[in-house]
């Protein structure tokens, strides 16, 4: 054997190391996703238990009045709310304020809610369940537990498919990385064998 056949069998041997760090790598970091915090558009407003009560009502006032000349769209609403809220409390919230706040009010209400119809658990209390009830009625709570419960047997059975195929993917990934290493400690052996024939 010539120095060239020599010369390129480490750099395949090297090539092959590199891909298995690669690999590596990528079995390691594909583990979980990454995720970013994202920054609020606008400075957060410390909610009393009046204000938000008010906004409950006003929200509950005025979302009918979506849609209507008068208050074309939700951007509307929120912007009518956080004007009447800055009048009766006399401090300045923006629209933004009035809708991040109703996004959590709701969202924890649907989670007291999902709590309240489950067995076995412990009950949690929510301040302002009464005044959400009337918000949204018996029909459509009915209707939000109904959609709970189907996405959370959608979310199980996605979970459980996206669970087999990574197992698949791993074992797929775990097999290429043992034919990788397999095929460099080959070219390590005949690279040390063409070594010793030269000397």
């Amino acid at each position: 054997m010539n120095k060239t056949h020599v010369f390129n069998l480490t750099i395949r041997v090297q090539f092959m190391s590199k891909s298995l760090e690669h690999l590596q790598e990528f079995i390691i970091l594909n583990d979980g996703d990454v995720q970013e915090e994202v920054p609020s558009s606008s400075a957060q407003y410390s909610w009393t238990t009046n204000g938000t009560k008010i906004l409950i009502d006003l929200y509950q006032k005025y979302v009918k009045e979506v849609g209507k000349l008068k208050m074309k769209n939700l951007k509307s609403m929120w912007s009518q709310i956080a004007i009447e809220i800055s009048t009766l409390l006399g401090t300045n919230i923006t629209a933004k304020h009035c809708e991040n706040r109703w996004k959590v009010l709701d969202r924890n209400y649907k989670k007291w809610l999902d709590n309240q119809s489950a067995t076995g658990r412990g009950r949690k209390i929510f301040e302002f369940a009464d005044e959400m009830n009337n918000v949204y009625g018996k029909k459509k709570i009915k209707t939000i537990l109904e959609q709970m419960r189907e996405d959370r047997l959608t979310y199980q059975k996605e979970r459980m498919q996206l669970f087999h195929k990574s197992h698949e993917q791993m074992i797929d990934l775990l097999k290429e990385n043992n034919d990788l290493e397999r095929q460099r400690i080959e070219l390590e052996k005949e690279r040390n064998e063409l070594l010793k024939r030269k000397e």
